[in-house]
């Protein structure tokens, strides 16, 4: 073979190692092996009674093909919030994959709001809420405050779980109510959720489900090389201030140094940009970078955890 036909042939070679990855890199998702989903499943919690059926599996292989890029948005999300979630979970001694359950309410939005009036990152409806202390006035609305509607969420979620005894019970009741669940069992003669599922609305259905793949793919995510979209530094690392008196968001802008546009992104439950007076101190969520003066500062776990 002469000089040049070698040449030629090795820059084939060169051309073909090159664009392999980049192949490779482009495919719509990565191969995933279902012997290691079933052994990542049951090497999971077993308080949580977690299932890998067919209609798991599915909703598993849309998060990581199809959906990715909500997924990977939603991973960036959970950065500002899962601490909150999980100092609150611990504190009730209940298991922290609970924390995935905003995610399917939400997409971890703290201002999300649904057709049918429920807010907030858990998704709280007003007579629920008020029923487990979140006050909803023309000031505020504390079903969007990040630290007051996740303990709510918490102490609403131990409750179920005491009545039922079943985490996917619980969480079914959560969605569609205790009665439905109740009235779904005595007519199934069964307190478990695959059997009754047919019996309850097609949304607490899939609710179930979405958790369950939600907390498998988010446990696991970089099995199928999902890269966290992280939010803005603003956002993503945050603390609380504690506030005694009624100050506007704007004058908290001026005297901590955090945008305005930043501080109403954490603070949607102030729904006229201003704080109320509160003998007891209301938090406001700041970003963690930053000089904060004149004011006390308290860190997620000591917000979470003495309210």
């Amino acid at each position: 073979m002469s000089t040049r036909n070698l040449m030629i042939v090795a820059f084939a070679l060169l051309m073909c190692l090159s664009i392999r990855p980049r192949l490779n890199a482009s495919s719509p998702y990565p191969r995933y092996s279902r012997q290691q989903m079933i052994e990542h499943f049951q090497q999971m919690n077993p308080a949580l009674e977690m299932t890998l059926n067919p209609h798991v599996e599915k909703r598993v292989k849309r998060m990581i093909r199809g959906g990715r890029r909500g997924t990977e948005i939603f991973l960036g999300r959970s950065a500002t919030f899962f601490p909150v979630f999980e100092a609150y979970l611990e504190a009730y001694d209940l298991p922290t994959e609970l924390k995935y359950l905003s995610v399917v309410e939400s997409a971890l939005k703290q201002d999300a709001k649904s057709k049918a009036g429920a807010a907030g990152l858990w998704q709280f409806m007003p007579r629920t809420g008020k029923a487990y202390g979140l006050d909803i006035n023309q000031q505020v609305d504390e079903r969007l405050d990040l630290f007051k509607s996740t303990e709510s969420a918490v102490r609403y979620l131990a409750d179920l779980h005491k009545s039922f005894k079943d985490w996917p019970l619980a969480l079914a009741a959560y969605n569609c109510g205790p009665g439905r669940v109740r009235k779904a069992m005595k007519e199934r003669r069964s307190r478990d959720f695959w059997n009754i599922r047919s019996l309850l609305p097609k949304e607490t259905q899939d609710y179930v489900v979405k958790w369950m793949a939600t907390t498998y793919v988010m446990s696991y995510y970089y099995f199928y090389d999902l890269r966290p979209a992280y939010p803005d530094y603003d956002l993503q690392f945050i603390k609380a201030i504690k506030i005694y008196s009624s100050k506007s968001l704007t004058r908290i802008s001026k005297e901590t140094g955090a945008p305005i546009a930043v501080l109403r992104k954490l603070n949607p439950s102030y729904k006229q940009g201003i704080v109320p007076s509160n003998p007891y101190g209301n938090f406001v969520v700041v970003p963690k970078i930053g000089l904060i003066k004149e004011y006390d500062e308290m860190d997620i776990q000591a917000v979470s955890l003495k309210q």
